[in-house]
């Protein structure tokens, strides 16, 4: 498995080349963790962190992308909805029509990785964490 740091950095790279993007904007990111900041004791560093769109290791910041991913129903009844997913991302990426089967094939990626989650870790911080890492790398290589 790849280091860590490797993958953060290629992450703010592709980031600071704008290959990773989306409607929602690091202010709207900030703000939709902010929400969660309460439940998930999250740090300025989650914040900050979830503004960037690189997702924070700490588990009060797992615990805010578990918050938001079930706010939007990304997680629901403590499992990962494909359906959800899929419609969230064509509602965040409304404009880009050609896009459809890379979202799809994102949404499903993901539920294959998530059906690998143990039973005791479906619903919780790290599986969110997981996940928001699974999209992300999914999404990575189109240009947004």
């Amino acid at each position: 498995m790849p280091d860590i740091t490797i993958y953060k950095l290629v992450v703010s790279l592709l980031l600071t080349q704008r290959i990773i993007q989306a409607d929602f904007a690091p202010e709207k990111l900030f703000v939709e963790a902010l929400k969660c900041r309460e439940e998930s004791l999250a740090t300025k560093d989650d914040l900050h962190s979830i503004a960037l769109r690189i997702p924070p290791e700490t588990m009060s910041g797992k615990c805010t992308l578990l918050c938001m991913m079930t706010n939007h129903g990304l997680i629901q009844n403590g499992r990962y909805s494909q359906e959800n997913t899929y419609e969230f991302l064509k509602k965040h990426f409304p404009e880009r029509p050609m896009m459809v089967r890379d979202m799809e094939e994102t949404a499903s990626n993901c539920q294959y990785i998530s059906d690998k989650v143990p039973e005791d870790y479906q619903g919780t911080c790290e599986h969110a964490y997981i996940l928001a890492v699974c999209i992300q790398e999914n999404l990575k290589g189109v240009k947004l």
